[in-house]
């Protein structure tokens, strides 16, 4: 159960998931919080126990940021050469990639998670590094746009970053703070969103593509060298514990038993199945139909960032204790309702901006 959320939940790019996801994680966390206290001699005291989750959370978010930056700095190359290779099947190939990954992520979150739950988290986070950097990187060795929407689909069986991400922090944080640290990671992930396109734009005008996508694997590369050599572990091996292999099937019976987690699973497949038909298409549209360009794609992904992390960051931090957390997620939902009709009405540039 303690994966069923991270299961449904392949990644928050809204306030309105921050919420809800802290919800779930509250929910199904609470058994295992109590059961990972430990003796009662063992306790850390408050002071050393504060100055610990603060080192573990220093080192994991840098960590988060270099794996989205890897991928992110090549965001705005590749709209134009999708364009160029695949013409008028270009959203025919980019679905059908997306899809798989999708299907594959659906089985990988829940899997990885289990898997870290019996090895710790720093092994499984190599893993979704490598996985999910490949496709932007492996552009730095072919020009075959098949290979990399074959590797995009492929990426899904390592796409278990933010599972890893949020346990790790459920680890190590106390329940009462998670929220904030949520939403610092989702910040995170807005940051390199913010930085990596427009960087990467600018960079391809001066020394090409090609070393771009370099940069791109030097920069993953870097990341699980953090990993394996700086990350501290957050999972003991006195709290691990081996669980049976995941089966789909229970996901569903469990959805089907509780009516709190069918609910929310619904409101975050709608929400998803609205986000991906738009960022999977958007930057590839906005080039085809408007005529963008490279660096023109790098400054509209990094005003998208940006307002991911004022949203996570700003929003949620203060909408939450205001407004309470239904009526955020509400507003988190309807903002993203707004921003798809003003997409589907635009007749030039500007309003996708």
């Amino acid at each position: 159960p303690n994966h069923i959320g991270q299961a449904t939940c392949r990644r928050a790019d809204g306030a309105s998931i921050t919420v809800i996801r802290t919800a779930v994680t509250y929910f199904y966390r609470r058994d295992s919080d109590q059961k990972n206290q430990g003796a009662p001699g063992q306790k850390m005291p408050p002071a050393r126990a504060a100055a610990a989750d603060e080192a573990h959370l220093s080192w994991i978010l840098p960590v988060l940021f270099l794996e989205f930056l890897a991928i992110a700095i090549t965001k705005s190359l590749l709209p134009e050469r999708l364009n160029a290779f695949f013409g008028d099947h270009v959203y025919v190939w980019l679905g059908a990639g997306e899809t798989v990954k999708g299907f594959l992520a659906f089985l990988a979150c829940p899997a990885m998670g289990r898997l870290s739950d019996a090895t710790g988290r720093r092994p499984c986070l190599l893993v979704t590094i490598l996985g999910t950097t490949a496709p932007c990187w492996i552009l730095a060795f072919t020009d075959n746009l098949i290979i990399y929407i074959v590797a995009l689909a492929a990426s899904g069986a390592a796409a278990a970053t933010f599972t890893l991400v949020f346990a790790y922090i459920s680890d190590v944080t106390p329940p009462a703070d998670r929220a904030a640290a949520y939403g610092s990671a989702l910040a995170t992930l807005g940051l390199s969103f913010t930085v990596g396109p427009p960087v990467g734009a600018l960079l391809s005008k001066r020394v090409g593509d090609r070393r771009v996508f370099l940069v791109a694997l030097a920069i993953a590369l870097f990341d699980t060298f953090l990993v394996y050599g700086g990350l501290p572990e957050s999972l003991p091996p006195a709290k691990r514990h081996h669980k049976p292999m995941w089966d789909p099937r229970r996901t569903f019976q469990l959805l089907e038993k509780d009516l709190y987690l069918r609910r929310v699973a619904g409101v975050v497949l709608c929400y998803y199945s609205g986000v991906w038909a738009l960022v999977t298409t958007l930057v590839v549209y906005a080039v085809r139909v408007f005529g963008l360009s490279t660096v023109q794609v790098g400054y509209l992904l990094s005003l998208y960032g940006l307002c991911t992390m004022v949203a996570e960051s700003v929003i949620v931090r203060y909408a939450v204790p205001l407004l309470g957390e239904l009526p955020t997620a509400r507003l988190g939902l309807l903002a993203f309702a707004a921003q798809c009709c003003i997409v589907a009405g635009a007749t030039s540039p500007e309003p996708l901006f």
